[in-house]
């Protein structure tokens, strides 16, 4: 090895472990965290299971055929005041897919989170910035066109409350478009660190609506916003 190259690395060698002997004496911790944002769907107090049927204490019938919907812009508030902004936050939830309900926040800081805040749906400039791959591929069901952008949240399935002849029920809710936008911000407080769990009640959702008279939600509409309005407010922090 070359004399020069020898004493660099011998040099860049103390300095490191001058580094590392001063992290040990003072506490001081140097890593790369992952925090986990744990989803979980919730249906009569349980986990929700697709294509099941279930029976209310009142008598309805029901049973859930899919649920999705997109979360982004991930942000993490901790609770020494400092931030962190999730990259090309963009994370489409699909209840027939168990291992799209864990976000996996890379190279977010240690430390007790104190409020985790994203939006439900997609924003308004990813709406008109053309193809995209990855979640936001339109091959995943979730665009309608170009004038109308992406579905922010779907839900099908059917109810002896729907009294059209099948019985079914199908919310595709979406729109960017004044006045019909649809994004939603939810904010929601925790005090702690690692894997952050969330659950989306569909109950919460679902028991204000009237099925028979709104059966089907497929266009931008005042009824999009408020069913989206409805849908962020089922969503509820567990604290441990």
């Amino acid at each position: 090895m070359d004399e020069s190259l020898f004493r660099g690395f011998y040099k860049m060698k103390r300095i490191v472990t001058i580094i590392l002997c001063f992290c040990s004496v003072f506490g001081v911790q140097i890593s790369f965290a992952q925090c986990n944002l744990n989803f979980k769907m919730l249906y009569y107090g349980d986990d929700l299971v697709l294509d099941s049927v279930y029976r209310s204490p009142s008598g309805e019938v029901s049973e859930i055929n899919s649920l999705k919907f997109y979360i982004s812009s991930v942000r993490l508030l901790y609770a020494d005041g400092s931030e962190y902004s999730e990259e090309n936050s963009f994370h489409l939830l699909d209840a027939a897919k168990p291992e799209s309900l864990i976000l996996q926040i890379d190279n977010s800081p240690n430390g007790n989170i104190k409020t985790v805040s994203f939006n439900l749906g997609i924003d308004s400039l990813t709406n008109v910035s053309g193809a995209m791959g990855g979640d936001l591929d339109p091959t995943k069901g979730m665009y309608w066109t170009w004038q109308n952008g992406f579905i922010n949240c779907k839900l099908e399935g059917k109810s002896s409350r729907c009294l059209n002849p099948k019985h079914e029920f199908q919310f595709h809710l979406g729109g960017y478009q004044y006045p019909f936008a649809t994004l939603q911000k939810v904010v929601l407080n925790f005090n702690q660190s690692g894997m952050i769990k969330i659950e989306f009640n569909l109950n919460a959702f679902l028991k204000d609506i009237d099925l028979d008279k709104y059966s089907e939600v497929s266009t931008p509409d005042a009824i999009a916003v408020k069913f989206s309005e409805n849908w962020a407010k089922s969503f509820i922090a567990i604290r441990e």
